[in-house]
């Protein structure tokens, strides 16, 4: 019996093929010749693996999980099943450690009906990953099919493990998944960013690798299907169950339409959507989730204070947070001397936090501020005098608080420091009767305290490294609460305990805020004491915004026979520019282009080449040398870069496309040495669009760009049109002259909005005061330009004649495609005249200067009885409020400006009933519930700048349901997914930076959209009006203002909808616009809001009207 290979456990090895008669092969069975089959010799497994393997494959008729029978002699026990084909492993090894887009999907779509028929009869793999799936024999019918085995793992291999497999959870479907998601990118890229890792920490450094990448790092040279998937199984629950036909659906539009051409067979894909579909209705490609998932893994780390509340008896109790430690000694003292012990400590940036109460039940106590990290000595004598520790902490420092109780229910304690969170230990001192009753941190070490009698009669620990919000809450419906918890800069852990004595109220609350909860402290200070509370430091929780994939260089050899290229060293001598395989509109774009016109635009193809450090598929740029990017060039290198530029965009606009990414790293020069050497070239369409009879709109949630380049209304989610690729242009030749942008730098899960604000609050005097004024003049052009307004390229080019040299051909970059663009478009169709001047002045826009505006918006109404107040302060509200109702008038909108409100009040609301509140916190939830019991809705709502809010909510409105969310940033996502459910925004406002949004059902529109912006949209307004749409409601923030525009059902019979801006509220204004008629109708106001700190097109000296 040759030996094939050595395993972990023993040999493999394939046996000879049977020879003798049927009636002689049961004899020679136990010899080992059973034909076609390897035999693993390895220790007894577990019988329930085999044994699934088996009942998947007889109950089911599941062919593709292999077979595993037992044989076993006195010496040893021996494992046989099928014998089959090369592994994807490989595959993967002997194609160049890469494989193509569609052989990925193929091997997903296979892989995931694998895995729905074995997790539907109970069972999950636990080992999911390329040397796990194997294809049939060669040169057999199955071939091209894929094979699942070994299921005798089941714990899952470093590399493509789950995060929740590493931190020792249940394995659940979701794990599979995970691990199969791994195995893709693997497989198409090559390499994860976490192999390499060596040492006895080497899981721990892997998963807090995957932990901190996220899906769009991960996923970003792959294609989008993958990331898509990746961020579905992250996200799933324990015990989730898959919408498998939904994951195979994310990978068709990557399968070839000829199922027999096909890598792998998928014909167990199809069988499963469509028989499971159709028996069980649970895999229906069309499913949504109920509720959006908050996305986890996101990458950047943030620091949290965890606070932690258990429902008392009141007590007197005092905090203190930020002491030094100079401090600490007189806020101790003073409390013992007002009968308060302490129960709790905490630190922070070497500061130091305290909960001090009266009901701790010690009866006397000791502290030392140490040093060093848990003092032995201080701590062996202390246990001498029959004290026990109750409360530790540690800073950053090293340092260490420990605060030891007489009066404790310990019998006997037991400290550990550890370099790593010591599970190990406390699982022996649980067999022991001991009990964890306190940890705390410094650094990477880990203090934990295990007391005897601690009054617990389980203990269970969540360890991970972000806040474990699902196992928590698994665990408090099975009786446990929180009762200790640490973090290091990687990983928190959470002690969950069930105590012996079940309380009389077991109420456990958790609050994660940013800083010490002190105002939430005060608020539930009257019938809630704090329990525990402790910090978080280091948790990635925190959402990222990537600014863009960069793109990496390869060198592919120069092509050799007959065209074909073959791959070469860094020696090659070929330029390609590399990314994920553009959209083939794209590439035909780049083709048509240059065929059609002969404009300067690299071709692009996939060459079917790999990188090995990315293994991606590689698109080559033909014959092209080095990018332009580099620290300064001079104003007559920049002028040259300028005037090529906007004759290669001129051409592509011309055609009615886009490109949507212009920046230095995608114009490239010819290549050294040759004719072309000094020929500017446009490169990667990969964003592009086509131009051509496009529609605007905007949709925030959607960025397409490079952050640093990108236009402002980019960074807005409006339609890409000419004028965002000659903004990016602006930017791209700032750059190049100063070697820098003003919003370079900015980091963090709100980097595309911080970016922005600078780009608008950065007025091109002040971007371009070290430039030639001809970039400042460009620049001025191109900000003010309308979505569909035609660029006059002949008066941009000419902007920059001045800085260029006399003679061509000294020039550093050659400008004969502008000269050339120049006069033949200009003489052709007479439209790229210089002197040709705009018919009316435009209005600068982006200046830089913040302002407040009152925005007023007047729709033409039957005449009725009307009533506005403004300036009112909070103790003036009731008394105007009542005297409108005395008087037949209900409140029709509110607004508030400097902590003042201003409200409506009119005869033509059509509500019948009526109440307010006036509250200190942000849309009061819990009185809003209480309305909406009483078939109340919230008609109109305002917030002021101390963050208190003024809601109104009416009967006899057309709503039948409500939903509203609280927000820090404008909630987009959650606008766009009521919309789908038939909600629509009826009331808006914010206070300070957070954003409070209303959304009803039957609220009689049938279309909505937002213009969101950080000035007044002046143009999105009235392009939506031409479409007629309507402002319905409208809110801002001190950075930005959101509009709803909506089409109500009925068509009104005057449509006439008015503007007003001024700078305070306009009341001079209402009182002449009410005395006016306009078409035999009054004017009403309908709606007034305040617009705080925005950076507006106009200094704010007057009124200002508009109308639509």
């Amino acid at each position: 019996m040759p030996e094939l290979r050595k395993g972990v456990c023993g040999g493999l090895a394939k046996l000879a093929q049977p020879q003798q008669p049927q009636e002689t092969r049961k004899q020679t069975r136990n010899q080992g010749r059973k034909r076609a089959a390897a035999a693993a010799v390895i220790e007894v497994g577990r019988p329930r693996t085999r044994l699934a393997a088996k009942r998947l494959k007889e109950e089911e008729e599941h062919p593709q999980v292999v077979v595993i029978s037992e044989r076993e002699s006195d010496i040893l026990r021996e494992l046989v099943m099928d014998i089959l084909g090369p592994s994807l492993w490989d595959v993967w090894n002997s194609s160049g450690q890469t494989m193509s887009a569609e052989m990925v999907a193929c091997i997903a779509v296979e892989s995931l009906s694998i895995l729905e028929k074995m997790h539907s009869k109970g069972y999950v793999h636990g080992d999911v990953k390329p040397e796990n799936f194997l294809l049939g024999q060669p040169s057999t019918p199955q071939e091209k099919k894929l094979f699942l085995v070994d299921l005798g793992l089941g714990k899952g291999t470093v590399r493509y493990a789950s995060v929740h497999a590493h931190l020792g959870r249940t394995a659940s479907r979701r794990d599979d998944l995970e691990s199969l998601a791994y195995t893709l990118i693997f497989l198409h890229r090559g390499r994860l960013p976490w192999q390499g890792y060596q040492g006895d920490n080497k899981s721990f450094l892997v998963c807090k690798k995957k932990m901190a990448t996220s899906p769009e790092m991960l996923c970003c040279f792959c294609p989008p299907p993958l990331k898509q998937f990746l961020e579905i199984v992250v996200n799933m629950k324990f015990d989730e169950e898959p919408n498998y036909s939904k994951l195979i659906s994310l990978f068709e539009g990557l399968i070839g339409p000829n199922p027999a051409v096909r890598p792998i067979n998928t014909d167990g894909a199809q069988k499963i959507i469509y028989q499971v579909g159709q028996k069980r209705g649970r895999l229906t490609i069309d499913e949504e989730d109920d509720q959006p998932k908050k996305k986890v893994r996101l990458g950047v780390p943030a620091t949290q204070w965890i606070s932690i509340y258990n429902a008392r008896l009141p007590m007197k109790q005092r905090y203190h947070y930020n002491v030094a430690d100079a401090r600490l000694a007189q806020h101790v003292e003073k409390g013992m001397a007002d009968g308060l012990l302490i129960s709790c400590v905490a630190s922070y940036t070497n500061l130091w936090a305290l909960i001090m109460d009266a009901g701790t039940g010690f009866t006397s106590q000791v502290y030392e501020l140490s040093p060093s990290f848990l003092h032995k000595e201080w701590i062996m004598d202390q246990w001498e005098k029959n004290y026990y520790i109750s409360s530790i902490a540690g800073s950053s420092g090293g340092s260490s608080l420990v605060v030891m109780s007489k009066g404790t229910q310990y019998t006997q304690q037991s400290y550990k420091v550890s370099d790593s969170f010591p599970f190990k230990w406390i699982n022996k001192k649980w067999r022991e009767g001991f009990y964890v009753t306190s940890m705390a941190t410094t650094g990477s070490r880990w203090g934990v305290v295990m007391s005897r009698n601690a009054g617990f009669s389980d203990q269970v620990v969540e360890l991970d490294f972000l806040y474990p919000s699902e196992g928590i809450h698994r665990r408090w419906d099975n009786g446990y609460r929180i009762t200790s918890t640490a973090a290091t800069s990687d990983q928190a852990a959470l002690i969950l305990s069930i105590p012996k004595r079940k309380p009389g109220d077991e109420t456990q609350e958790t609050l994660r805020t940013s800083q010490f909860p002190s105002t939430h402290v005060k608020k539930l200070h009257n019938d809630w004491v704090i329990g525990v509370w402790f910090q978080f430091y280091g948790v990635y929780e925190m959402p990222v915004l990537r600014e863009g994939v960069s793109r990496r260089r390869a060198t592919l050899a120069q092509p050799q026979q007959g065209g074909k290229q073959t791959r070469r060293s860094n020696r090659g001598r070929k330029r390609a520019a590399e990314g994920e395989v553009g959209r083939p509109r794209t590439r035909l774009a780049a083709k048509r282009l240059k065929e059609e016109n002969k404009v300067q635009v690299g071709v692009v193809a996939p060459t079917g080449e790999a990188d090995r450090e990315f293994n991606q598929q590689v698109i080559s740029i033909s014959e092209r040398g080095s990018d332009i990017e580099r620290k300064e060039m001079s104003a007559e290198m920049v002028a040259c870069i300028a005037v090529e530029s906007l004759s290669i965009l001129e051409k592509m606009h011309s055609k009615g496309y886009v490109h949507g990414d212009v920046k230095p790293e995608n114009f490239l020069l010819g290549q050294p040495s040759t004719p072309q050497e000094k020929k500017l070239f446009l490169v990667d369409l990969g964003l592009g669009d086509s131009g051509l009879h496009v529609d605007y709109d905007q949709r925030p949630d959607m960025f397409r760009g490079t952050v640093r380049y990108a236009s402002a209304h980019a960074h807005l989610g409006r339609t890409a049109s000419r004028r965002d690729d000659l903004e990016s242009l602006a930017y791209t030749l700032i750059f190049l002259h100063r070697g820098r942008l003003p919003w370079q730098g900015y980091q963090g899960d709100n980097k595309s909005f911080l970016v922005c604000k600078k780009k608008m609050a950065t007025s091109p005097e002040m971007l371009c005061c070290f430039c030639p004024p001809a970039l400042k003049q460009f620049l001025e052009i191109v900000v003010n330009m309308k979505f569909d307004e035609e660029p006059n390229y002949s008066k941009l080019i000419s902007l920059f004649e001045g800085l260029l040299g006399p003679n061509p051909a000294i020039r550093p970059i050659n400008t004969d495609g502008a000269q050339k663009i120049i006069y033949q478009v200009g003489q052709k169709r007479g439209r790229l005249n210089i002197d040709e001047d705009d018919d009316q002045p435009k209005k600068k826009v982006r200046l830089g200067v913040p302002a407040t505006q009152w925005i007023s918006v007047y729709n033409a109404r039957l005449p009725m009885k009307q009533r506005y107040h403004y300036n009112v302060a909070d103790a003036r509200l009731a008394q105007h409020v009542e005297k409108g109702i005395a008087d037949g008038l209900l409140i029709s909108c509110v607004a508030s400006c400097t902590n003042l409100w201003a409200l409506i009040m009119d005869a033509g609301t059509g509500f019948t009933s009526q109440v307010y509140e006036l509250s200190p916190s942000f849309l009061h939830k819990e009185w809003i519930m209480d309305q909406w019991e009483k078939n109340y809705y919230i008609s109109s709502i305002a917030g002021s700048n101390n963050g208190s809010s003024l809601v109104v909510m009416s009967k006899g409105t057309q709503y039948t349901q409500q939903s509203y969310k609280v927000s820090d940033s404008f909630p987009f996502k959650w606008i766009n997914k009521k919309w789908r459910e038939g909600f629509y925004v009826t009331s808006m406002t914010t206070a300070v930076s957070r954003w409070g949004v209303v959304m009803s059902r039957n609220a009689g529109f049938s279309d909505q959209v937002v213009e969101l912006d950080f000035l007044y949209p002046s143009e999105g307004i009235h392009r939506r009006w031409d479409n007629g749409y309507r402002i319905t409601s409208t809110a801002a923030t001190l950075d930005q203002a959101a509009l709803i525009l909506s089409i109500p059902k009925r068509k009104p019979g005057d449509e006439t909808q008015e503007t007003l801006r001024t700078s305070q509220f306009p009341s001079v204004h209402v009182k002449n616009h009410n005395g006016t008629r306009k078409n035999g109708q009054k004017i009403s106001i309908f709606l007034v809001y305040a617009m705080e700190g925005l950076y507006h097109e106009i200094h704010v000296i007057g009124d200002d009207f508009s109308e639509g």
